[in-house]
């Protein structure tokens, strides 16, 4: 939760969160969580994760603002980065 603490006043700049590795097992960032995305419509969670079959129970009623993607998260990571130029993936590791 402390290295959460610090990205929280950003999480209210963006719209499109993506989330790996999070077995949603905490219920104060549940809660943050679940508030971020109920504030607008417009916002969007997609939970990379092979193993998640479903949308985690507290989070149910937004269903329509949230993707499951079953996939690994390095299948994710090339998926990034598989249109991307040379110069530009190696731009992404030097910075």
């Amino acid at each position: 939760m402390y290295y959460f603490k610090g990205y929280l006043p950003s999480l209210n700049y963006i719209d499109e969160l993506t989330i790996i590795g999070y077995g949603f097992g905490d219920i104060h960032i549940n809660r943050i969580l679940k508030d971020w995305l109920e504030l607008t419509s417009e916002r969007r969670i997609t939970i990379i994760n092979p193993e998640q079959e479903e949308i985690p129970i507290f989070m149910r009623h937004l269903y329509s603002q949230i993707t499951i993607q079953k996939i690994k998260s390095m299948e994710y990571f090339s998926s990034l980065v598989s249109g991307m130029s040379r110069e530009d993936t190696d731009s992404i590791v030097t910075n």
